[in-house]
């Protein structure tokens, strides 16, 4: 996002050029906690995945609203 914010033409970069670190992955029947410490250092999502195979992405956004759906 730096590098569109920098107005950068990146239309013609291959992905490789421009892509940050992965996020962290975990499992599905891994609980909340895990997911929260990971969001608060400094990571935007985490991949979520099930049998070491993608199957989702969770946010901030998504564990804000659940904490604050699970607590209403």
């Amino acid at each position: 996002m730096q590098a569109v914010f920098d107005q950068q033409d990146l239309l013609h970069e291959a992905v490789r050029d421009v892509m940050g670190r992965p996020f962290p992955a975990l499992e599905t029947s891994a609980d909340i906690d895990s997911a929260y410490k990971l969001l608060t250092l400094a990571n935007a999502a985490i991949l979520v995945t099930e049998n070491e195979r993608p199957v989702g992405v969770v946010t901030r956004q998504d564990v804000i609203m659940f904490l604050s759906t699970a607590t209403a």
